[in-house]
């Protein structure tokens, strides 16, 4: 059951064996971070309703009748300032050419999605939504300089890249993990089914 109080995600999650390299590598990488709820690619962070939540899944819905699957590709690793803390450092993957055909179809799914939301959800974390959308999957979370640039060394050295086809998109629920910190639970999936 969706709850209208509740803060929500809309995301691509990775394929199964892609999050599993990637957690991997984390795991083995110093400074390195996964989330607790797997890899996957923000399209909306952290927006809640402005009231019932049937008319966000409806207008969500909507948005995947007018998309198609894409494939999207990331590889290259980039160092960028951490938008929690603008004097620490995270490392991201990131798609070397914004010319992609699926990076565009991934820009434009988010700019649709944006759109159709604006008028039923409320920004949570503006702070985020406000800066450029930069489609990417995350490394690190905040690091000092020095620390951030060994992980994206390695994530370089280890010639990180992600390739896949995008066939739907996830809407999660924060909730209270068992640290006290939030984590994110699919509450559903929704598919492309433009003809």
């Amino acid at each position: 059951m969706l709850d209208s109080s509740s803060e929500y995600i809309l995301e691509i999650p990775l394929p199964a064996d892609v999050d599993e390299r990637l957690r991997h590598w984390t795991e083995r990488t110093p400074g390195a971070t996964w989330p607790s709820w797997g890899g996957h690619i923000t399209l909306l962070d952290s927006f809640a309703p402005r009231g019932d939540m049937e008319p966000v899944v409806s207008r969500i819905e909507t948005v995947c009748t007018t998309h198609v699957p894409f494939e999207i590709c990331f590889d290259s690793v980039v160092c960028d300032a951490y938008w929690v803390e603008p004097d620490l450092r995270t490392v991201l993957l990131v798609s070397s050419s914004r010319y992609q055909e699926g990076y565009r179809a991934l820009v434009r799914l988010h700019r649709s999605l944006r759109g159709e939301l604006a008028d039923v959800t409320r920004d949570v974390r503006p702070e985020v939504s406000d800066r450029p959308y930069v489609p990417h999957l995350s490394l690190t979370a905040g690091l000092p300089a020095p620390e951030a640039v060994k992980v994206m060394e390695a994530a370089q050295a280890a010639q990180l890249k992600v390739e896949f086809v995008v066939r739907s998109i996830s809407l999660l629920e924060f909730v209270e993990g068992t640290e006290g910190e939030k984590d994110a639970q699919q509450v559903r999936s929704f598919g492309f089914t433009a003809p």
